[in-house]
């Protein structure tokens, strides 16, 4: 942010800001070490969900999984959290850049100060930045801050590095029980699916597979064969959760 606000204000102030320079003069620094701490943080929670679901088997499957790789990054997995990282990567700078572009072309239409074009630019990166406190539009912009962004994805790879060990349990895992920490943060569609139980099976089990919303701390539990008759949710009902995710996947 600072490199960036520095660079247009030297712009500014020396009467350089041209649309041209706008148009193609706008980039963020610093995005490959962006990406490869994204891809570190993924890599590692998925890794740790393997690994956490790998010690809740019986150890004859323990053994099974490691003889058979399950515990190493395939490379459909590599693939994945590489197009991950750079989807993320996108989803911080594309916007940023947008509406630094957007700020500095009204600047050119409506001859704003220097200061006042600067603060513009400040605000832009504050969703990013901000502990949570920021209003934007009369909500709180918790979608779009850099610490939500990546709890929410270390949320994903983490739950689908447990899925990968259950799908590939011989049949052991059966289902998958949601489980959520119950407290004052807890969102409305947590406390709805909290001890609900999906069929591994399920057609839905991928939009089901957490997060289900930003910043969402649950954790898929295992179901297995041992557990004697479950309750599992209907079709129905997965789609009813679905519909209550509104919109986020």
């Amino acid at each position: 942010r600072d490199t960036l606000i520095a660079f247009i204000q030297s712009k500014l102030v020396n009467g350089k800001l041209t649309a041209s320079m706008i148009n193609t003069g706008i980039e963020l620094k610093y995005l490959t070490e962006l990406k490869a701490a994204f891809r570190s943080m993924f890599e590692g929670a998925h890794g740790q969900g393997q690994k956490d679901a790998l010690g809740e088997l019986p150890k004859q499957f323990k053994d099974v999984k490691a003889k058979s790789g399950i515990a190493l990054k395939p490379q459909e997995a590599i693939d994945y959290l590489t197009a991950k990282t750079d989807f993320v990567v996108s989803g911080v700078k594309d916007p940023i850049v947008s509406d630094t572009k957007r700020v500095l072309l009204n600047t050119l239409k409506n001859g704003d100060t220097v200061s006042e074009t600067v603060s513009k630019l400040q605000s832009i990166y504050e969703p990013y930045l901000a502990d949570g406190s920021v209003i934007t539009d009369g909500k709180q912009a918790t979608s779009y801050r850099l610490e939500t962004i990546t709890r929410t994805n270390m949320s994903e790879a983490y739950n689908w590095g447990r899925r990968e060990v259950g799908d590939s349990s011989e049949g052991y895992v059966t289902g998958y029980q949601f489980s959520e920490i119950l407290d004052d943060r807890t969102t409305e569609i947590s406390i709805y699916v909290d001890g609900l139980v999906v069929k591994a099976d399920s057609p839905y089990i991928a939009d089901l597979t957490y997060p289900l919303h930003y910043s969402d701390r649950g954790v898929f539990v295992f179901v297995t064969k041992d557990d004697g008759p479950v309750d599992y949710i209907s079709d129905a009902e997965a789609l009813k959760i679905i519909g209550m995710m509104e919109g986020f996947k």
